[in-house]
């Protein structure tokens, strides 16, 4: 169940930074700002479970 858990926060990770990605190349200055806090964000959300992951290795 927890690696379930794992999988779905890694999944929303990698969509949060592949729509802040896309959002970087918009023309407006609030789309490129809001681009980077979901690319922070998904970074923010993927570094718990690598960081267990490293841990247990």
């Amino acid at each position: 169940m927890k690696q379930i858990i794992i999988l779905i926060r890694v999944i929303a990770a990698i969509v949060l930074i592949t729509i802040g990605v896309d959002n970087l190349s918009q023309p407006s200055n609030t789309e490129v700002a809001i681009g980077a806090i979901e690319i922070f964000l998904g970074l923010a959300i993927i570094f718990a479970p690598i960081k267990s992951l490293f841990k247990k290795i």
